[in-house]
């Protein structure tokens, strides 16, 4: 049997397509079963350095997959290990580039993008951190949030104008933004004298962000600007009791405050003066119709701070801990209540945690202080080991900076915790030192205090060190 060359040419076109399909079939079954593979790792509920460890052993048996090469750069950077963190972009870039969006996805593009121009922003590098978060801004659904970003970097460049029009147009299809962002926006809006729409953006921030030093006064100007004077002078408190857990501040000075507002004549001044001088001297508030949350926290805040049995207010106080989430001085009072109320069962694991809020929350007030002086006293340790005490968020900070600044100070207050006799604080640290032992400079500051130490502090960095492979 013969052929003729139109069908010979045509056969031999149908098995070049058979090949390429076949080709392709086998490419795409290959493309998902990684992706299968890579999402078990990810979703696999590992520890830092685990998950870090699977998906570097995934990467090296998958040199093209893009995703992975993003996900480790975004555990690197997570550790202020930017230099290895941009080698893991560049890579992916290699690959984006040499093959464009094939076997990426949405959000892997994203957040090479969004990385990228975060890495550069830190840097200082502007124009190319506006490159970078322009192209991931471009990005259908992952790319709206990062109108935020943009926002920052637009402003660092002075192009406020700009800088505010990115992060409207986030917040006007994705509310879910960070605090830094967030506070960013917020002063951005109140600088354009947007003050209704600040007034809004101010309310999100005490309800999904917590506190920061000076928010008080500034959501107090932006009441004051929206015309809300008893609201305004309530935050005018709220930011003097604030700053008294850090500073020595009289009570003339928030009271010397209020007659600013007094001075408008305003019968809601007049309130909120009251109110105040009641928190003050710790009696009750007096009766207002109001529905202003402030107003209604300092109300039971006052209550368990001057009552013996008080377990009803305690459970309101709780309530209102989305506000007060970042603020020493809410977890204090509700020490104190809790230390004066009726005896409950597992109240001293409650008074350790709230000890443990309290310093968190604000390292350097005078309630942190008092707080690691009694979790010391509950270990049975002096005065002088319970100052150096650091809790595992404390801890994982110092350790975090020093591998971005290598200095001693920095991280001489961890081995003097590692000198402590055992403690839940002692083994959490030496948990974050193994976890950071491949990092250059933690290493050789270990080895480095190894060489000098005895007793316990010597055996504990000889057992960090030997957990290295």
């Amino acid at each position: 049997m013969s052929f003729s060359k139109k069908s010979a040419g045509t056969a031999i076109v149908a098995g070049i397509l058979c090949i390429c399909l076949a080709a392709f079939v086998f490419s795409s079954r290959n493309f998902f079963l990684q992706e299968k593979e890579y999402e078990q790792i990810k979703n696999g509920q590992l520890s830092a350095q685990t998950l870090f460890q699977k998906l570097h052993d995934f990467e090296i048996r998958n040199p093209l997959h893009f995703a992975s090469k993003v996900d480790l750069a975004i555990l690197l950077a997570e550790t202020q290990q930017l230099d290895e963190a941009k080698d893991y972009l560049e890579r992916a870039e290699n690959i984006l580039q040499s093959s464009g969006r094939k076997k990426t996805t949405s959000k892997s593009r994203a957040s090479f993008y969004e990385l990228s121009a975060l890495i550069n922003f830190f840097e200082g590098n502007l124009e190319n951190a506006l490159l970078y978060i322009e192209e991931a801004c471009k990005i259908k659904t992952w790319g709206i949030r990062c109108n935020y970003l943009k926002g920052r970097i637009l402003l660092a460049m002075d192009r406020k104008e700009e800088a505010l029009q990115a992060m409207e147009k986030a917040w006007a299809k994705d509310k879910i933004i960070n605090a830094e962002d967030l506070r960013v926006f917020m002063f951005l809006t109140a600088e354009f004298e947007q003050y209704q729409h600040c007034l809004e953006l101010v309310n999100h921030y005490f309800e999904s962000a917590g506190y920061f030093y000076g928010l008080g006064k500034f959501a107090s100007e932006i009441y004051e600007k929206n015309g809300m004077t008893f609201e305004a002078a309530l935050l005018s408190y709220l930011d003097f009791e604030y700053r008294s857990g850090f500073e020595d501040l009289q009570e003339s000075q928030i009271l010397s405050k209020i007659e600013k507002f007094e001075a408008l004549e305003s019968e809601e001044a007049g309130k909120a003066r009251e109110c105040i001088k009641a928190m003050l001297k710790k009696e009750k508030l007096p009766q207002i119709k109001s529905d202003f949350w402030l107003y209604n926290f300092f109300c039971v805040k006052n209550q368990i701070i001057t009552e013996e049995e008080n377990s009803s207010q305690l459970s309101e106080y709780i309530k209102y801990e989305k506000y007060f989430h970042s603020h020493p001085g809410y977890y204090y009072d509700m020490l104190k209540a809790l230390e004066n109320d009726i005896p409950t069962p597992g109240k001293e694991k409650i008074i350790v945690n709230l000890l443990e809020r309290i310093i968190e929350t604000g390292r350097k007030s005078k309630y942190a202080d008092e707080a690691r002086l009694a979790l010391g006293n509950k270990l049975g340790f002096s005065r002088q080991d319970s100052e150096k005490i650091l809790l595992p968020l404390e801890t994982e900070a110092l350790l975090l900076e020093f591998m971005a600044d290598s200095s001693k100070k920095t991280i001489s207050p961890i081995f003097e915790l590692l000198a402590l006799p055992d403690c839940k604080y002692v083994y959490s640290a030496i948990v974050s030192f193994r976890n950071k032992i491949t990092n250059p400079h933690v290493n050789s500051a270990l080895r480095e205090q190894l060489a000098s130490s005895s007793g316990r502090l010597k055996d504990r960095i000889s057992y960090i060190l030997s957990g290295q492979a």
